[in-house]
């Protein structure tokens, strides 16, 4: 046999490495995995003198609600240290999933129940078996470059697995800190080389040389990142094939912070390189923000290979809004995009394969140059120049549209919305977020959300 995969592992910053650190979900047992201390422990667990997966603990009498918890062992002669599930009762001992030492071995060092300190300690249990490591608030200092060990960082390479922030109760959206310390270098806090998500974190490379946030690696790596933040890394917050959603960064240097090839609601903000850049594959980019990015080089969005950006701002980056060059794959179309007060070029393309270059009702000003020349002919629809700041209040960070004229009132209701052969017409806003109508007469009001009304 070998642990469920329907374990789920629990890290807390008050926990311990050692203790159990996981339950089995819908055993018949009582869960004691999420507390700090272990529910049980000893140094000298016996297997029994016939039976190698029976097992009899020091000091404590098994009963069925230990059913579906892991036990760690760590230390003891001839033992094969690790994490057990109990599977049942037999008499006064623990039947574990598999052996531990062969028959009448002693002097097993063992814990029962218990959170696990550190990410990295959750990550090699989580490799081992089980679906979900729930991480619970507090702040978690990396101290080694090392993955899957106490104080290293986390490496998933085997089946798809979940990565869960929360705050004080599984499920509540609260999200932990997980920081670098001052003296590592060299790494990224997460990798995987297969499917895996990552959910409610605050990742901080802490200025760290060629420090990363999330990383996806080979050809099966696929990652799906949301409610996560990431700051100060130096190679990236987000690296690789999958999909940001609700993501946030800031701080960042040398590589643009979303190197990810989808990413819907995101935020770069602050970073001193450019905010999203993807060039290798397709990229789909909704609903995203590229704003205050400093830096002679650096633009709001950069892509070459079938692109499609759709109801995203750049705005007051060093460079260019969104920057498009050829690459082999040269399709790009823009969509009720806006670029405002962008040092470079608001939406910027390189010469070649100017005719596959598409902008769709688009906004820009206050650029250095609000369109680029190489768009080609007939490949600008219903391009609209903004003659006053669109935003509610872009110094406070809010990108609402205004209701200015020749600001937000020519993006509202500008957006692409036309359909071919049947009579149906929409009116989204140009940029990001999109306005809300007062409510008709008596009514309870609605919630606009990327462009359809949900009453």
């Amino acid at each position: 046999m070998a642990i469920s995969d329907n374990v789920q592992w629990e890290v807390r910053a008050d926990g311990s490495d050692n203790n159990g650190g996981g339950f089995v979900a819908g055993a018949s047992g009582t869960d004691y995995s999420q507390q700090a201390g272990a529910h049980a422990s000893g140094i000298d667990l016996t297997v029994d003198a016939i039976s190698d997966i029976d097992v009899q603990p020091d000091g404590y009498t098994p009963v069925a609600a230990d059913i579906g918890n892991i036990i760690q062992i760590t230390a003891g002669a001839g033992w094969v240290l690790g994490w057990y599930q109990i599977v049942g009762i037999v008499g006064t001992q623990w039947r574990l999933d598999r052996s531990p030492a062969p028959a009448g071995s002693t002097g097993g060092v063992w814990a029962l129940g218990g959170a696990l300190a550190s990410p990295g300690k959750g990550a090699a249990a989580l490799v081992l078996a089980g679906s979900k490591l729930w991480i619970r608030s507090g702040t978690y200092t990396i101290t080694s470059s090392t993955a899957n060990v106490s104080g290293g960082t986390m490496s998933l390479a085997n089946a798809t697995k979940s990565i869960i922030g929360y705050g004080t109760t599984r499920g509540d959206g609260g999200r932990p800190t997980i920081v670098a310390d001052s003296l590592i270098s060299s790494f990224a806090l997460i990798t995987n080389g297969s499917v895996y998500s990552v959910n409610n974190l605050i990742l901080d490379g802490n200025s760290r040389p060629s420090s990363r946030g999330i990383q996806t690696t080979g050809s099966n790596g696929f990652v799906t990142v949301r409610n996560c933040k990431g700051q100060n890394f130096t190679n990236g917050f987000i690296s690789g094939l999958g999909i940001a959603r609700d993501c946030y960064a800031t701080g960042c240097t040398s590589v643009a912070p979303f190197s990810i090839n989808h990413c819907v609601s995101c935020v770069a903000d602050g970073n001193s390189v450019s905010g999203f850049s993807w060039t290798t594959q397709s990229s789909v980019f909704a609903y995203c923000l590229s704003v205050n990015n400093s830096g002679a080089g650096s633009d709001g969005f950069v892509g070459n290979n079938n692109i499609l950006w759709v109801h995203c701002v750049a705005y007051n980056n060093g460079r260019h809004g969104f920057s498009i060059s050829a690459g082999s794959q040269p399709v790009f179309s823009l969509v009720s995009c806006i670029a405002y007060q962008n040092a470079g070029t608001g939406f910027m393309a390189g010469s070649a394969y100017s005719d596959m270059k598409l902008l769709y009702n688009c906004a820009a000003g206050a650029n250095g140059t609000n369109f680029s020349a190489n768009f080609g002919s007939g490949t600008q629809v219903n391009s609209v120049t903004l003659t006053a700041d669109p935003f509610t209040n872009a110094a406070g960070k809010d990108f609402s549209l205004n209701n200015t004229a020749g600001g937000g009132a020519a993006a509202r209701s500008a957006g692409f919305g036309t359909y071919p052969e049947i009579s149906t017409t929409g009116y989204p806003d140009v940029g990001a977020a999109q306005h809300a109508d007062p409510p008709a007469g008596g009514g309870g009001g609605s919630l606009i959300a990327g462009g359809l009304v949900v009453t």
